[in-house]
């Protein structure tokens, strides 16, 4: 529903302010499959736009602070600033690698306007500190890009050998010792 009804705006006060909805009534529908039958509701612009742009600002949560603990009631900035601050965290050898090759995926990236935010977003975030020219990669097939890499590593011959049983894990014990067991698997 996301992907087909919310758009991520380039000026969100501006676009909030804008009274008239720029869809139709045929074109803010949307048909919710509903067991044997089919709901269609109606989505206006306001509400389109608004659930995209928390993604970008979280602060228009109203609630956030009853459900976050203190340190978590104090953050910042939306996924443009956590991918810029998870890149400036990063080794100064591997930021231009990083800005270089920032790759977007999973179906929420898909909503229109999402990737000229992301990059915009970035680009204003990163302007001074970055090196080097930011790319932002978003393949057509972002949507399925966890399925496809799942694939891809279940297809690698080595695959067996970096799965855990779940007999191996329900056997580990003691139960403290089982992400030990995980951990094993994963670094290699």
């Amino acid at each position: 529903m996301k992907e087909k009804m919310c758009h991520v705006p380039y000026n969100f006060q501006q676009e909030f302010e804008q009274r008239d909805d720029p869809l139709n009534q045929e074109q803010r529908s949307y048909e919710m499959p509903n067991g044997d039958r089919l709901d269609v509701i109606e989505v206006n612009h306001h509400k389109r736009i608004t659930a995209a742009e928390i993604l970008f600002d979280p602060s228009l949560i109203s609630k956030r602070a009853d459900y976050l603990g203190p340190a978590e009631a104090d953050c910042k900035g939306g996924i443009a600033r956590i991918a810029y601050e998870s890149i400036d965290k990063c080794d100064s050898d591997l930021r231009v690698d990083l800005y270089n090759n920032i790759v977007l995926a999973g179906g929420t990236t898909m909503m229109k306007g999402f990737v000229e935010r992301f990059e915009y977003e970035m680009k204003k975030l990163a302007e001074h500190t970055a090196k080097t020219e930011i790319n932002i990669n978003a393949s057509l097939t972002r949507d399925q890009a966890a399925w496809i890499g799942g694939s891809m590593l279940s297809s690698m011959s080595t695959f067996g050998e970096m799965t855990i049983k779940s007999s191996e894990y329900l056997d580990t014990q003691p139960e403290s010792e089982r992400y030990t067991c995980i951990l094993k698997k994963t670094v290699y």
